[in-house]
């Protein structure tokens, strides 16, 4: 086994100040998906260190994931960059979009025999300095047809991110 030794700060983005309380989540992306390595909680001075040792084979990129205010924050460490002294930047949560818009919206739509699969994209960029977060009726709202029969995959990527799959929360119709 590799040892992980991450370790660095978590700094509020919109006060400029280190986020005491924010929850850092270390996992190592997999075939299977991403498994767990350790999650600590930072200090008082927006330190956090994670020690636990990374599983055999593990020479790939890591994940961390801090959440702070309700918002998940990702950070990719690729192979070979510091583990020390890593800053994870997060921010105000706000239920109103302020800075946050759409700035590209794009459909894909391909026939394959008697079934169509439709990918459709969303591009927000965030100039502000709250994150949008709306538990209450999401920040992005989407129909499906009756012929998809529920099936839908939900899939978040951060810029130098690694794609972060999400569970579509149903509204009704």
């Amino acid at each position: 086994a590799a040892n992980a030794a991450v370790d660095g700060t978590v700094t509020n983005a919109s006060s400029g100040k280190p986020q005491s309380g924010a929850t850092v989540t270390l996992f190592q992306p997999t075939q299977q998906g991403p498994q767990f390595i350790d999650s600590v909680k930072t200090d008082a001075a927006g330190k956090f260190s994670i020690t636990k040792e990374i599983p055999a084979g593990g020479a790939g990129p890591l994940l961390l994931q801090a959440v702070y205010a309700g918002v998940q924050y990702n950070k990719t460490l690729p192979p070979g960059s510091p583990t020390t002294g890593v800053e994870i930047p997060v921010y105000e949560s706000s239920k109103q979009p302020g800075g946050a818009k759409i700035s590209l919206h794009a459909m894909l739509i391909e026939p394959n025999g008697g079934t169509m699969t439709v990918a459709e994209s969303y591009q927000f960029e965030n100039d502000g300095k709250t994150t949008w977060n709306n538990p209450d009726t999401g920040n992005l709202q989407f129909s499906l047809p009756a012929a998809a029969e529920g099936k839908v995959q939900v899939n978040v990527l951060a810029p130098g991110g690694l794609p972060i799959r999400r569970a579509a929360d149903p509204a009704g119709q």
